[in-house]
């Protein structure tokens, strides 16, 4: 698991991502095989699904986010390690970022990054939000829209759920209360960015 003061910082960067993003960059064949060899080869001997690059330093570098293609399943989602590069001064650094689910939830398959997190957790954890979901609930199927990321960190015993799409970001604590090998979760409170309201 990520400290929670790891992930403070990272959910305030997500809040303003939009903003951040260097210009578009594409990469060459021969800069994919090294990207693919440091990350997806290296990790599960898979190979790229997906990269995307971007100018990090007034064209002096390259920040490349990558999706390698599917090393597992867990209860039927793909699972996926997830990574990022630089290029700085020719040379090429690259870190784990966490796994991926493709997880179909109401009719949608989405994107569900998890850092720190067991796949099978993550899994249970948007279910026990799904009870939550639905007319006369607590939370509208609209909750999903997004881009789903759950976090586990050292230092605070529960989780945490975020949704982002461009319009707003929403964010749960969740809370597992385990007896042996079975766990309930409670769902907590949530925070949700101004215009959250408009998807309700």
């Amino acid at each position: 698991m990520i400290p929670l003061r790891t992930y403070l910082p990272l959910l305030g960067l997500l809040l303003t991502a939009g903003g951040l993003a260097g210009e578009a960059e594409t990469l060459t064949p021969e800069q994919t095989k090294q990207i693919e060899i440091r990350t997806c080869r290296l990790w599960h001997d898979r190979g790229i699904a997906d990269a995307r690059a971007e100018d990090i330093t007034g064209g002096a570098g390259i920040r490349v986010s990558v999706d390698c293609e599917p090393h597992a399943e867990v209860r039927g989602a793909p699972l996926r390690a997830l990574g990022v590069c630089e290029l700085n001064a020719g040379a090429w650094t690259c870190e784990d970022a966490g796994e991926q689910l493709d997880v179909n939830i109401y009719g949608e398959v989405r994107k569900v990054r998890i850092i720190g997190v067991k796949p099978g957790t993550a899994l249970d954890v948007l279910e026990a939000i799904k009870k939550k979901t639905g007319k006369g609930r607590r939370f509208r199927e609209s909750v999903f829209a997004g881009n789903i990321e759950v976090f586990g960190t050292e230092d605070w015993p529960g989780l945490i759920v975020t949704v982002e799409n461009a319009d707003w970001l929403w964010s749960l604590n969740v809370t597992p209360k385990c007896s042996g090998d079975r766990c309930r979760y409670r769902i907590g409170e949530y925070h949700q960015s101004q215009n959250w309201a408009d998807a309700q």
